[in-house]
């Protein structure tokens, strides 16, 4: 079964069941928005949208109403399905069930985005990669998170990504534990700068510079808002990848703005420029790497090569965006230095947010 059909069958089997008249997707942001294409393509019809936010109430959104969870009242707890599709699904899985829903469903993670997670042919063609990173993980909780997300591609069970929860992401105590007063951090990825300020805060404010690589234009403005004052932190407006070159770039997303191809309806047009790190900070002591760079990881580990060869800096790497991130990944780590201890954690209840953590 395909991650489209798996998807599918989940719709059918637990949704779109008998005695039930009326579907809620709740959460319409970003991935609601996208679930409900989905739903459209195969033909399965949504009564409203529900959100918590009140300036989405009345509105509508791909031609579906939104309405509050007040209104809810008004429907059948018994006829009537939700389906979550929001990064706070646990908050709102417990609010529905407090209104007495019995059929609550969390679709969050089967976006199109997102789908190919599930695609059991692709762990199964990597067997080998999936074990030996595995084996070269330094602790038991590593190989815990690792065991269950593997095992939530196969099974969609959200409970084990609720089990392999850990808080202080980019920064868990195991890994600040080795700052010292003269860390170089390079921030790729670093959004409006709030791991900037996490880093400030764990580090004491002792520290050598910090280089912020922000492609978006308005996370940028954000950016050079936020820290005009400090003279040692270094803010580039470039992504980060294996070679300096001119990508095109869909912007405008906040977190999830990203390298993308050319739509078919030709609306990912911006074009930025991208360096390799190598390139940028090639005579710069950088000793702390963090990358959150919406699947461009690898490619940008690569144009790390030498700064890593070098001076072996402690990293903090997403490993989530693409399904072959999880093994790749660490596995290119430590075939650069086989000296890492190489960690892994999960910082969210959905797919994204798993972090290696390479010391």
């Amino acid at each position: 079964m395909n991650p489209e059909q798996k998807f599918e069958n989940i719709l059918k089997t637990r949704v779109f069941k008998d005695k039930i008249s009326d579907v809620i997707l709740f959460g319409a942001g970003v991935n609601g928005l996208l679930l409900s294409e989905i739903f459209e393509r195969k033909l399965f019809r949504i009564s409203y949208f529900c959100d918590n936010d009140p300036k989405k109430w009345n509105h509508w959104f791909n031609g579906i109403r939104c309405i509050s969870p007040k209104d809810l009242e008004k429907f059948n707890p018994g006829t009537t399905a939700i389906c979550i599709a929001s990064l706070y699904w646990r908050e709102i899985e417990a609010q529905m069930k407090n209104m007495g829903f019995l059929t609550i469903v969390n679709i969050t993670n089967f976006t199109d985005e997102y789908k190919n997670h599930f695609d059991h042919r692709l762990l199964k063609t990597h067997t080998g990669d999936v074990e030996k990173v595995r084996g070269l993980l330094c602790d038991n909780r590593s190989k815990e998170v690792f065991d269950n997300i593997v095992k939530f591609r196969y099974s969609g069970f959200d409970e084990l990504l609720v089990r392999s929860f850990d808080p202080e992401q980019y920064f868990p105590g195991f890994f600040i534990q080795h700052f010292t007063p003269t860390e170089s951090f390079a921030d790729c990825g670093a959004y409006d700068g709030e791991n900037i300020d996490q880093f400030l805060i764990k580090c004491d404010k002792k520290f050598k510079e910090i280089f912020a690589f922000e492609p978006d234009p308005e996370n940028f403005t954000i950016l050079q808002n936020r820290f005009k004052n400090f003279s040692k932190i270094h803010l580039l407006n470039a992504g980060v990848y294996r070679e300096d070159t001119i990508l095109s770039f869909e912007t405008g997303l906040k977190t999830a703005s990203k390298i993308c191809n050319i739509n078919k309806d030709g609306s990912c047009i911006s074009r930025i420029t991208v360096r390799s790190l190598d390139s940028a900070l090639k005579t710069k002591p950088i000793s702390f790497i963090k990358m959150d760079i919406e699947g461009a990881e690898l490619d940008a580990l690569h144009g790390s090569r030498e700064i890593i060869l070098k001076n072996k800096p402690k990293l903090a790497i997403c490993v989530y965006h693409k399904p072959s991130d999880l093994w790749q990944i660490p596995l290119y780590i430590h075939s650069l230095n086989p000296e890492y201890k190489i960690f892994l954690r999960h910082h969210s209840f959905t797919l994204t947010e798993t972090v290696c953590y390479a010391i």
